[in-house]
């Protein structure tokens, strides 16, 4: 009988062995430069996926090099809640 957690974790190692490495550094390159030159990632999400969407924000913003170091971290442009309630975006 297969248990739950060995299923699971056959099923990962399959999607993690089909990821391509190069890949992804390029867009973790990209992230970093965006992040460098003070610019914005804008994540948009309908329905279900503005919750993905604002989860992915909320990662973003708090990855990285801590400010202190004078590094910036990627910002958050705009808050739909904010802006749903007549309040203007942090």
């Amino acid at each position: 009988m297969t248990h739950f957690s060995e299923t699971y974790l056959t099923e990962a190692q399959a999607i993690l062995g089909s990821l391509a490495a190069d890949e992804i550094e390029t867009v973790a390159r990209d992230l970093a430069m965006v992040r460098d030159r003070g610019g914005r990632l804008f994540v948009i999400g309908v329905g279900g996926s503005a919750a993905h969407a604002s989860h992915a924000v909320n990662d973003f913003r708090k990855c990285g090099l801590p400010d202190r170091l004078g590094i910036p971290r990627l910002r958050r442009a705009a808050s739909h809640r904010r802006r749903l309630h007549g309040q203007q975006p942090r």
